[in-house]
């Protein structure tokens, strides 16, 4: 398989556990490197062929030889993991959370998901709960916007995601999506150093 081939592939992987995340601007980057990536001429059809020539802003222009870009010092090429998928029983009660989700309905989803554990539910509960907390902090910051535009809103739901995430982090039993909410909830609270470190721990984990 040729380097192309696997960068599609992993692309392709990519973009469907970060939809399936509800991760949408992240997974349309990838869907943008993925169409991207130059095709194999024999490939061409005359649809892709016309797309190719109008997407030349997001196109990556490969040699049309097998690539053998080497990375630069001190930086090791990673893959992106395949990640464990563990929704299988109880992935009824995932589809009915991503739908309220998708509706922005973040209470709802996370409702439904309180007694699930695997790895993707427990991530859209905690994401639910996140987003949820933000549009409240939102509407909060229009009714008590005063005369100098300012407010004292704040997201009710941090204090307790923050500890959830943490415990996960430090008992070794966060994937790289988990990272990412954690690292999310540290910069929210103040926690800049950290919400560093930990932002650059799940990107390594899932380049």
């Amino acid at each position: 398989m040729s380097s192309k081939e696997s960068c599609r592939n992993e692309l392709r992987t990519a973009i469907r556990q970060l939809s399936d995340r509800c991760l949408y601007s992240a997974s349309k980057w990838a869907a943008e490197q993925l169409v991207g990536i130059e095709q194999d001429r024999a490939k061409f059809t005359p649809s892709n062929t016309r797309f190719q020539r109008g997407s030349s802003s997001i196109r990556r222009r490969f040699r049309t030889n097998e690539i053998t870009w080497t990375p630069p010092t001190g930086i090791a090429y990673m893959s992106t993991p395949l990640m464990e998928e563990d929704e299988a029983i109880h992935g009824d009660f995932y589809r009915l959370a991503k739908s309220y989700f998708d509706c922005r309905e973040y209470r709802r989803a996370a409702h439904v998901l309180r007694d699930q554990t695997g790895k993707k539910s427990v991530f859209l509960r905690c994401y639910a709960l996140y987003l949820a907390g933000e549009k409240w902090k939102e509407e909060e910051m229009i009714e008590l916007e005063g005369p100098l535009g300012k407010s004292d809103a704040v997201n009710h739901e941090l204090v307790s995601l923050e500890r959830q995430l943490s415990t996960l982090c430090k008992n070794s039993m966060i994937d790289p999506f988990r990272l990412y909410l954690y690292g999310l909830v540290l910069k929210e609270k103040g926690n800049g150093n950290l919400a560093f470190k930990v932002l650059v721990k799940s990107v390594n984990s899932y380049p």
